[in-house]
């Protein structure tokens, strides 16, 4: 299967915010589409002090029930630096007008990368 030329735009603009050796995007389920407009709108977060505890492993379910209690938040979709100095794909909510990202999952991820949905 031929890779989406967008994935190593994508790796090289992530690996522009890490700079070890190992920062490597784990995850390739997003679709075509989706991809683009990360590469076109996407933006690097960093990590409110004010994380969340939820779901392990379940990022954009526990996004969706913030957003359902917090109506004026929105839900980002994108990829987060985790303490291990990798990419993953991850989601989390964002305070529109202050541009504070809360991470609804865990605290470890160090910085975030992707567009409001």
């Amino acid at each position: 299967m031929i890779e989406d030329p967008n994935w190593s735009l994508l790796r090289a603009k992530l690996r522009s915010r890490c700079f070890a050796s190992d920062a490597v995007v784990d995850d390739r389920h997003i679709q075509p589409r989706r991809l683009a407009e990360m590469l076109k709108d996407g933006r690097f977060y960093r990590v409110s002090a004010r994380s969340i505890s939820g779901e392990p492993h379940e990022c954009y379910s526990n996004a969706i029930r913030y957003v359902q209690s917090h109506p004026e938040y929105r839900i980002c979709t994108g990829f987060g630096l985790f303490v291990d100095n990798r990419w993953y794909q991850h989601s989390w909510v964002m305070e529109p007008r202050r541009f504070h990202a809360i991470d609804v999952t865990s605290n470890w991820f160090k910085l975030l990368y992707g567009i409001m949905t």
